[in-house]
């Protein structure tokens, strides 16, 4: 009877040592809604990455920074790079950087995709992350993002200040390809990549994403789909604003997207906008949606072919209540004041800027394709720019 008795005491001890570990977390809170986690140093966001990364981010798992803080020792040139924080499965819990700053990320990963603050983080879909500033360089292969490499989930209110560079495709300032939503998030700064899906915000926005009040203030430079706010953009883009250079060596450039298939509303750009090849736009270099209350406010729009002040080509969609104030350069053919050309209708939109092409220069369009199904009609549209032409095909 002793005998079990010790035996059932010396279990119950074992017990309660094992849980006690187990619950032992080395930051404050109780990772609940109501009483997050707390992130103080950048020894806890360790801790952290290592966390996540063995027991995943459910949605019951809230962390929130309380501080700022620099990450210059566990990351640098002469460290070494910052491993990014990547969830065991779905990303479904909350980080709030509570309008805090993580400063000094480094990352120098050139052979490696998956690169940002946050790695691969896609399979989420309930997850958030918010209210985060991130200072520092990200540059790897390819999908590389500021804060998020790639995600499903939202992202809220954050920033970026620095560089983002890669050498394939998909990369962006805040996250290199996303399914999910990008709201209210600032990038400021250069973002360089050696290919296309290019974003001031994001690379690639997938079908179903949502980019919104997202402003990005950046030189950024790829090959094709290269876009102030998203390369390519499969889902909308609403109220976004772009200031800087976006530069492609090939086609489907433009100030707020590259390459768009979902609709653009209420969205700005300003500056160079320039591409190598066809499809470069102030707004759009090729659109596949809708494209109203836009406006490309200054700055000069330059392409070989399809070169237009909001949009390059429009493919058979509606542009309504857009302003172009630049100045729209085609090298070869095609060069309009609001589209280079259309396959859909125009409406109430007005151009003030110059216009030049050798051929098919026009106020509001460069060249307009109707029949076989397509409505490429004007209407109701005003051109208060001068139009230069050496050849031939020239329109008011």
């Amino acid at each position: 009877m002793k005998k079990t008795l010790y035996w059932a005491l010396l279990l119950a001890a074992l017990l309660t040592l094992l849980t006690g570990a187990a619950l032992a977390e080395p930051w404050a809170g109780s990772g609940t809604e109501s009483d997050p986690w707390i992130i103080s140093t950048a020894a806890d966001l360790v801790a952290m990455r290592e966390y996540v990364s063995a027991e995943g981010f459910s949605s019951d798992t809230y962390f929130q920074l309380d501080t700022d803080i620099n990450l210059s020792e566990y990351c640098g040139s002469s460290i070494g790079s910052w491993i990014p924080i990547e969830p065991s499965g779905y990303f479904d819990g909350t980080f709030d950087g509570n309008g805090h700053t993580i400063l000094g990320l480094y990352i120098n990963n050139s052979d490696d995709d998956q690169q940002g603050l946050f790695g691969s983080s896609w399979d989420g879909s309930s997850g958030i992350i918010k209210n985060l500033n991130v200072e520092g360089s990200v540059s790897g292969k390819g999908n590389v993002g500021g804060i998020v490499a790639t995600s499903g989930f939202r992202i809220v209110n954050c920033s970026f200040s620095g560089t983002v560079t890669g050498t394939e495709y998909n990369v962006g300032g805040i996250a290199s390809f996303t399914t999910g939503s990008i709201e209210n998030c600032r990038f400021k700064g250069t973002i360089t990549s050696t290919e296309n899906k290019v974003g001031g915000i994001v690379g690639t926005a997938g079908s179903g994403s949502y980019i919104t009040g997202c402003e990005a203030e950046a030189e950024i430079s790829g090959v094709g789909i290269v876009g102030g706010i998203a390369g390519l953009a499969k889902g909308s883009l609403d109220n976004c604003d772009f200031t800087g250079t976006v530069t492609g060596t090939g086609e489907e450039v433009g100030g707020i997207g590259g390459d768009t298939s979902g609709n653009i509303t209420d969205c700005t750009a300003n500056g160079k906008i320039s591409g190598g090849d066809k499809y470069v736009g102030g707004i759009a270099g090729f659109a596949g949606g809708t494209i109203k209350n836009c406006t490309y406010q200054s700055g000069t729009a330059t392409g070989d072919d399809f070169v237009g002040g909001i949009v390059g080509l429009s493919n058979a969609q509606l542009i309504e209540n857009c302003k172009s104030y630049g100045t729209v350069t085609a090298t070869t053919v095609r060069a309009g004041g609001i589209a280079g050309e259309t396959c859909g209708p125009i409406t109430n939109c007005e151009n003030h800027g110059p216009v030049s092409a050798p051929n098919y220069a026009g106020g509001i369009t460069g060249h307009t394709f109707y029949g076989l199904g397509y409505q490429g009609i004007v209407e109701n549209c005003k051109n208060y720019g001068d139009i230069t032409i050496s050849n031939e095909n020239v329109g008011g």
